[in-house]
């Protein structure tokens, strides 16, 4: 029994889909309305065209100074020292380091911080497939102190540690 409702579902809403795709049963067709000029929509009888949307254009990542390279350095940070222990590059170039602690040491909250660059940032990987990543553009020229800001301040003995830990530091010199 369900079954021949289904059956009779269906042959009805065929016989009403057949019945509704019209036609005319005599006289002309009304000719296609012509295409509009390639890129433009075609418009539509009794609506008034409107203007093309201009895209919004995709913003994409500031690129360095004319000037500038990337200069991309691996850089450990130890519980004692950071290798290297001096990163050279120019005025206008992107900076970029590629941070690891050696294995074992990645629970050490060991820091990368560049003050004059307002950088300050933990690392704590030890996977060089995924290091943190530092970024920024060089544009100020001088030699700037590396620091763990987690073990040591200004001083070398305000950090979390105090004078206990062993003052960590490199040098950025921007020429």
């Amino acid at each position: 029994m369900r079954f021949m409702l289904v059956l009779l579902l269906f042959g009805i809403l065929l016989i009403a889909g057949c019945s509704q795709q019209g036609g005319t049963t005599g006289g002309t067709v009304a000719p296609a309305p012509s295409p509009a000029p390639s890129g433009q929509p075609n418009p539509v009888p009794g609506e008034t065209p409107s203007a093309t949307p201009t895209p919004t254009p995709t913003p994409q990542p500031a690129p360095p100074s004319a000037n500038g390279e990337v200069k991309e350095f691996k850089a450990v940070v130890q519980h004692t020292s950071y290798s290297p222990a001096k990163f050279t590059v120019n005025k206008g170039d992107t900076v970029r380091i590629l941070a690891t602690t050696p294995k074992g040491q990645e629970v050490h909250k060991h820091g990368f911080t560049i003050d004059e660059y307002g950088i300050n940032t933990a690392v704590q990987s030890s996977d060089e497939s995924n290091p943190v990543k530092i970024e920024f553009v060089a544009d100020k020229t001088g030699s700037f102190k590396i620091y763990c800001k987690t073990c040591n301040d200004d001083d070398g003995f305000k950090g979390k540690f105090g004078s206990t830990h062993p003052v960590i530091q490199a040098t950025l010199e921007v020429q």
